[in-house]
């Protein structure tokens, strides 16, 4: 068991649990060495078994290298001092699809369309690497700000400036 204060490999200080699921928890946490915010998961149960380890440990490696914007960067893999494997990754900070529409309700389909698009194509791109993400929905996916494309390449539109991102933290490598 993990509490806020707890410093994992000596350099990311947890903060406060982010989220918590049936393979563990995520935390926010410092990282200590380059002073900013992390998000970090520390897997618990079937995940921590040999072979556990090593399907995550894939699965981070693989998703390391996954490229688009709509997909949450992974920093780091380790082991903390209890043997529970864990992920460093980008904090994604904005709103969940699901809290979205249960705030505002029913989309446009413009709006729809803008929303999963990225969507879609983050889980294309994820496919393509032999990753499947095991738990797609609302809360697994965030609405966040970002800078507006570059004229050049894109028109402006409504909306352009919000950023799609998928958490991939419960995901299987195909074998």
């Amino acid at each position: 068991s993990y509490a806020a204060g707890d410093v994992i490999e000596g350099k990311y200080r947890l903060e406060h649990v982010l989220g918590e699921g049936g393979m563990g928890s995520v935390w926010l946490a410092r990282n200590l060495a380059l002073d900013v915010d992390v998000a970090i998961k520390v897997t618990h149960g079937a995940a921590t078994s040999d072979n556990g380890r090593k399907r995550l440990l894939r699965e981070a490696q693989t998703a390391a290298r996954l490229q688009p914007p709509s997909i949450v960067r992974i920093y780091d893999f380790g082991q903390t001092v209890h043997g529970d494997p864990f992920i460093v990754m980008e904090v994604v900070r904005g709103e969940s699809l699901a809290d979205m529409l249960d705030r505002r309700g029913r989309l446009t389909s413009i709006e729809a369309a803008q929303l999963l698009l990225p969507i879609a194509s983050a889980l294309s791109v994820a496919h393509g690497k032999g990753i499947v993400h095991r738990d797609v929905k609302g809360s697994s996916a965030a609405t966040t700000a970002a800078p507006a494309p570059p004229p050049d390449r894109w028109p402006r539109r409504p909306n352009a400036a919000r950023r799609v991102t998928v958490r991939y933290a419960n995901e299987q490598t195909l074998d």
